[in-house]
């Protein structure tokens, strides 16, 4: 929903920490988005959200899939040169780097949480996970994730060890015969 003041247009909004995957061999980039409700009631990226700031303490990691382990992918492999992470133009993104050895051993996924808000854990029939890191205070960026309130920290899952594909291949034809 979006209000107009006399100045300044005022959004309701969330942040999103979308999927990643790749081979184990590599970095990844975990993309992260602002959103606001538009006119319509959808959900868009907020293009003019150059501003938003998380640090990287502000993520965390859980629910560790197949080999990956906590000694392996956490927050120490978060790029250190970009401790601070600014939104331009409603997007920015989490460099984080290959798992320890970067070899077929840890191929699986981990979750990635952006903490915006206190840590409570809610209530419910499926209740959200909290997301272990340091708070960004931030609830306002809270969305509902798995019940009825927003106050549900976002998450996104990195998977390790999923081939992509090649970037330089412009087309591929089979013939079967």
């Amino acid at each position: 929903v979006a209000v107009q003041t006399a100045e300044t247009p005022l959004r309701y909004g969330r942040l999103v920490v979308q999927n990643a995957y790749g081979t184990e061999a590599e970095d990844h980039l975990v993309p992260f988005l602002t959103q606001f409700v538009d006119n319509a009631g959808q959900w868009a990226i907020n293009s003019q959200d150059s501003c938003t700031t998380l640090a990287a303490a502000n993520f965390g990691f859980g629910n560790y899939l197949q080999q990956l382990a906590p000694d392996e992918m956490n927050s120490t492999h978060i790029d250190a040169g970009l401790s601070i992470l600014t939104t331009n133009m409603g997007r920015g993104s989490l460099y984080l780097k290959k798992p320890s050895a970067g070899d077929s051993k840890y191929v699986g996924s981990v979750d990635v949480c952006a903490d915006l808000g206190p840590d409570t854990p809610s209530a419910g029939p499926e209740p959200a996970p909290v997301c272990v890191a340091v708070s960004a205070n931030l609830p306002w960026l809270q969305g509902k994730w798995s019940e009825t309130k927003y106050d549900d920290d976002p998450t996104g899952r990195v998977n390790f060890g999923i081939y992509r594909g090649n970037d330089r291949i412009i087309n591929w034809r089979e013939i079967i015969r």
